[in-house]
């Protein structure tokens, strides 16, 4: 068993995981947009990942990640975070729309899937095949 790469007993390795904490709640829904100030006021909390696809479709546009207002709610949570000192971030699923949040303030992305990575590969390679 180790902390930081350093030798420990139970007891050290259990002072450390409970120091050592990363609190991510998840926002994908009106709801939780329309409540975000109360939900970010609750203590510990260290980040946020917005779930687009589940917001787009709690907003009525379902995959349309840069409608005016999924852009809108997002910006909206992404204030919100910051005026909480919370780290606000998404998922995205290109490369483009990880660089649109990046620049809009998004302090952490996720960028595509494994499983979308490996079709993507896949495909190239079937297609150099062909």
């Amino acid at each position: 068993i180790h902390v930081d790469h350093s030798k420990a007993s139970i007891a050290e390795v259990i002072e450390h995981v409970n120091t050592n904490t990363l609190v991510v709640l998840q926002i994908e829904t009106r709801r939780g947009v329309e409540a975000r100030d109360e939900i970010l006021s609750v203590p510990g909390v260290d980040a946020v990942m917005i779930g687009p696809a589940d917001l787009s479709i709690s907003l009525g546009v379902p995959g349309d990640f840069q409608h005016p207002v999924m852009v809108d709610a997002m910006e909206k949570i992404r204030d919100s975070c910051i005026q909480h000192g919370i780290a606000p971030g998404t998922q995205t699923r290109t490369l483009a729309l990880a660089k649109f949040w990046r620049e809009r303030g998004m302090r952490f992305l996720g960028c595509s899937s494994e499983t979308g990575m490996l079709f993507d590969r896949a495909s190239e390679l079937t297609r150099e095949l062909s």
